[in-house]
């Protein structure tokens, strides 16, 4: 992405709070693909990915236009089970308290955003459908 990381996160915490109000949820509506682009996207932070992942958490509760989060299904399920530090994670370094805390929120945040497209039979099969390395019920 072209865009600077601080400007992301800034847009995505505005998206946040944004979706609370019922007439312009639907607005950002047009955000999911870019949202689900960063998330998938290997070059960005830690910071970036997570406040992606939480916009992405409160647009994922409403239900409308879940299709583009179809192409995200598989990378949840991999920040689930993803070992701090990897490239999924790449959280703060030098620093093995923040580096946890920050692997914790973005594990959160993809849990929930199952837990919500769970909540669409349209998307039970996808969820279904992905390949998962460890059973999730074990975690």
């Amino acid at each position: 992405m072209n865009i600077e990381g601080p400007v992301i996160v800034l847009l995505s915490t505005s998206v946040q709070f944004v979706r609370h109000c019922k007439s312009v949820s639907s607005m950002c509506q047009g955000c999911v693909p870019t949202l689900v682009d960063l998330t998938l996207d290997g070059e960005v932070g830690g910071v970036t990915r997570l406040a992606s992942l939480q916009a992405l958490t409160n647009l994922s509760a409403s239900g409308d236009n879940l299709t583009p989060y179809t192409r995200l299904v598989q990378q949840l399920y991999f920040l689930l089970t993803a070992a701090p530090g990897s490239p999924a994670h790449p959280g703060p370094t030098g620093d093995a308290a923040a580096a946890a805390r920050s692997h914790g929120a973005v594990r959160l945040q993809a849990l929930k955003i199952l837990v919500n497209l769970s909540c669409n039979a349209d998307m039970v099969p996808h969820l279904l459908a992905a390949k998962v390395s460890i059973p999730i019920i074990c975690m």
